[in-house]
């Protein structure tokens, strides 16, 4: 079974299935996450069996070493052989239902005296007598570490319907390192929001997957040192007007450096359709009464990664007043928030004051391995900051 298998007669050509890794991106002395994706073409089976995947590591060799875990969807088990770069593993059959199963995670650790800088390629071939093998790359990268917090509202604010909404989406740098390369972020709302002016470093989806969100992601080139907090420099969103009174209504951003935003640009938005904004350049400034933080800011030569997605996301709340007389009201991010949302007439959504946005792209911290980003799949994206 470790041996070399050869191809049934009957096996589907490769491109009636989809096969793919992820980049793995970690830090000297620890760890990076990875995963695999099978995909299938109508007409052709779901499953694999007898499958074997061949892991050539002949490219990460010299920094790191390969080793596999449960993606902890289903039971698995499989054997593995290895000589010298090569390890092939004999797995469960793997099934291809919207997520895959029987696939398991990677996980690159570096070796003693790797360095940030170093990377190279990871080779995997999936084979089966259901397909022709199917060779996926992806790039190993020992990278710079930031951990970009997303930075929620502790409370609503306040808004009126038809009135814009003051909040300034914000996000501090944790370190260890200063954020030099951009940073991206993604804004998602329900449909109680509109886009207010559109920034020309923003793009805005024009064909969402979910009728019941307002979808755009922005770049932005300042450095944010460690320690530091920034926010968005005008507002985002406004209010619709038939927004009813007394209700809540959410909105979510996600970020991620850009660095990042350029590896994942094939598995974020699910095909959908972007147009750039045409108006201003939307800036980051630091957050008022926040340190300034430390480290060096001038433009780092590596690549910038953020491995704690814990906090990448952060769901933030506005209010509507008893009467739409009220005005709006701003008010400073902080380290909270909780959810809620409701309809007016038949054209916002209806959600109960506990419950998230989740449907389609409500979420959008996506899991890769231990949780990676994923921005815009099956469609090539320039991020450029």
């Amino acid at each position: 079974m470790l041996a070399t298998m050869p191809v049934a007669a009957h096996a589907a050509p490769a491109g009636s299935y989809g096969f793919r890794t992820f980049p793995i991106d970690l830090a000297p002395g620890g760890t990076g996450p990875g995963s695999l994706e099978f995909t299938h073409g109508d007409g052709t089976p779901d499953t694999l069996t007898d499958a074997e995947l061949v892991f050539d590591t002949s490219g990460i060799d010299r920094f790191g070493t390969l080793s596999l875990t449960s993606n902890g969807r289903d039971r698995q088990s499989w054997t593995c052989t290895t000589a010298k770069s090569t390890t092939t593993c004999a797995v469960e059959p793997v099934q291809a239902y919207g997520v895959t199963y029987g696939l398991p995670n990677l996980v690159v650790t570096a070796r003693k005296g790797a360095k940030v800088g170093d990377d190279g390629t990871l080779k995997v071939t999936v084979r089966s007598k259901e397909v022709a093998p199917i060779q996926a790359r992806t790039t190993v990268t020992v990278a710079r570490l930031v951990d970009l917090a997303a930075q929620p509202l502790a409370t609503a604010e306040p808004v009126a319907p038809g009135a814009t909404v003051q909040h300034r989406v914000a996000v501090k740098n944790n370190g260890p390192a200063a954020s030099t390369r951009g940073v991206a972020v993604r804004i998602n709302a329900d449909e109680a929001f509109d886009f207010g002016p559109r920034y020309r470093n923003c793009q805005y989806a024009v064909d969402t997957l979910a009728d019941s969100v307002n979808l755009a992601w922005c770049t932005f080139a300042e450095p944010i040192a460690a320690g530091a907090a920034y926010e968005l420099s005008a507002p985002f969103y406004k209010l619709r007007g038939n927004a009813a009174p007394d209700h809540q209504y959410q909105y979510y951003y996600t970020w991620a450096t850009l660095d990042n935003a350029q590896q994942y640009a094939d598995g974020w938005y699910e095909g959908q359709k972007y147009v750039a904004g045409t108006g201003d350049v939307l800036h980051l400034v630091p957050v008022k009464g926040q340190e300034p933080g430390q480290g060096d800011s001038r433009r780092a030569k590596v690549v910038e990664a953020d491995l704690t997605h814990t906090n990448d996301l952060a769901q933030s709340l506005v209010k509507t007043p008893a009467s739409s007389a009220s005005p709006s009201v701003s008010a400073s991010p902080t380290t909270g928030g909780a959810g809620g949302g409701d309809q007016a007439g038949g054209s916002l959504p209806i959600t109960g004051s506990d419950t998230l946005l989740v449907g389609g792209a409500g979420v959008v911290l996506l899991a890769i391995g231990a949780g990676a980003f994923l921005f815009a799949r099956r469609r090539r994206t320039s991020f450029t900051a």
